[in-house]
């Protein structure tokens, strides 16, 4: 049951235009089960995988397109608010682009330390479980939804899809939930450790 890929459609708009989600948005409490690797792009030599994504806080940003405004701010906002309220978690961006993209993002903003993932140059059924498990594939199109999940120990404790994809996602929105969530999971694991 690790490689099931889900027929869920979700809309969301892009403006005025309606476009349809596969996959099935994450629950706060589900555990990531998907198996996939993600050729890396920036800041790494390994790709991803669900390991990575099982150890410790993580955050994971899902970009359409690198070349975007909109994606260069979830990019940088991301990282610049991370570093200020969860400075421990490890940031991943996934984006549908080529890893050839990513050069921008370095040139433009080489202190980043977030690492880059590319679709584009990943294989065919990794990118299917990875879009799916996170609910940001984009129906008829190899592009993916702008998304932030935040996953403790591999649960997922927030996941924010914008249902308006134009324009940048609401991270300070995106911290308040992944900041609470956390908060109940930790106590609770506190709770169960006496």
């Amino acid at each position: 049951m690790k490689n099931i890929i889900f027929s869920h459609k979700r809309k969301v708009y892009l403006g005025e235009s309606e476009i349809h989600l596969l996959g099935k948005k994450p629950r706060v409490g589900e555990r990531l089960e998907a198996e996939f690797e993600i050729k890396p792009a920036r800041n790494s030599k390994k790709s991803l995988t669900k390991k990575a994504l099982t150890k410790g806080l993580t955050i994971v940003s899902t970009l359409p397109n690198i070349h975007t405004n909109a994606c260069h701010y979830q990019v940088l906002d991301l990282e610049n608010l991370s570093r200020k309220i969860i400075p421990e978690a490890k940031i991943f961006h996934i984006s549908s682009d080529a890893i050839s993209h990513w050069k921008e993002v370095d040139e433009i903003h080489p202190d980043l330390k977030a690492y880059g993932f590319s679709l584009y140059e990943s294989e065919i059924k990794d990118r299917e479980y990875f879009t799916k498990a996170f609910g940001v594939g984009v129906e008829g199109n190899a592009r993916i939804a702008h998304g932030l999940f935040g996953l403790y120990n591999g649960i997922f404790c927030a996941a924010y899809i914008p249902i308006q994809q134009m324009g940048n996602p609401d991270i300070h929105y995106f911290f308040s939930l992944f900041l609470k969530n956390l908060n109940s999971f930790q106590k609770n694991e506190r709770n169960v450790e006496k």
